[in-house]
């Protein structure tokens, strides 16, 4: 057994010794000439040469993927095929292949300018009313402080005229009280003493009427009872109003007015007249 072990060992270091060359050229280099392809082999005075296009692209960094569309050589204005510059190498080309930018965002400058003001809405000429004399004094207070620019005006809106049936003015209160008292006996209901200090004081009131035809129609009806002293006469214009104008009123200063109308006995906002 020890014999066969130490065989084995002499063989491998034959094998080893062959295979390093102990006994010669080793086997695996057998017909090879390892000193000529050294002496050959000078990589230092190979030069490749540079075709632009082909093996020039190794020098230049390649672009990230993440560049913007822009980068193509269509939007830089270079020809197809030719080789984007990088940062270091731009400063060679010429001012002028470099496109300027500008000229594309003067549309979208324009475009983003504002548009011109709007003119505000002229003022007008309105009349509020119609008011009573009372009344009219707290509209003009109501328009000095909530439209101090407003200038304010008036306009008087004359009553409509009236008639009277009536029994002339007589002599004393008394003389008025005892003919009331025989117009009672005679089926008279609506009758009234004047008794206020006017040109009509102690005469009798036998109706007011808004025409002249109506109150003839009572007269007559009166005389039929036995009236025979009733008058048919015209009654002073009663019941005028005022409109307070107000010019170079705004369209909010309208509304404010009319949202006021709870201060008065429902007033109208219209156009000047």
């Amino acid at each position: 057994m020890r014999s066969l072990f130490v065989v084995l060992l002499l063989a491998n270091v034959a094998l080893f010794a062959l295979d390093r060359g102990w006994f010669g050229q080793p086997l695996s280099e057998r017909g090879r000439d390892p000193a000529r392809m050294r002496s050959e082999l000078r990589a230092d005075t190979i030069q490749v040469p540079r075709l632009p296009g082909i093996n020039a692209a190794d020098e230049t960094p390649s672009a990230p993927a993440a560049d913007p569309p822009d980068a193509a050589p269509e939007a830089t204005g270079l020809p197809a095929g030719a080789l984007i510059p990088t940062s270091a190498s731009a400063d060679a080309l010429p001012e002028q292949d470099v496109p300027d930018a500008a000229p594309a965002l003067a549309p979208a400058a324009t475009a983003a300018d504002p548009s011109p003001p709007r003119a505000p809405a002229p003022l007008a000429c309105v009349e509020w009313g119609t008011f009573s004399e009372a009344d009219l004094i707290i509209a003009r207070k109501w328009a000095n402080e909530h439209l101090p620019a407003a200038r304010q005006g008036a306009r008087r809106e004359p009553g409509k005229p009236g008639w009277m049936v009536i029994i002339p003015p007589l002599p004393s209160a008394s003389a008025a009280q005892a003919a009331a008292a025989q117009l009672g006996k005679n089926g008279v209901r609506d009758y009234f003493v004047i008794q206020e200090g006017s040109p009509l004081q102690h005469a009798i009131s036998l109706g007011v009427f808004s025409t002249e035809a109506a109150a003839k129609k009572q007269a007559a009806v009166l005389l039929g009872q036995g009236v025979r002293n009733a008058k048919v006469i015209s009654r002073s214009t009663q019941g005028g109003k005022s409109w307070l104008r107000l010019d170079g009123v705004a369209a909010a200063d309208r509304r404010a007015m009319e949202g006021a109308r709870g201060l008065f006995d429902r007033p109208t906002v219209r156009d000047c007249r």
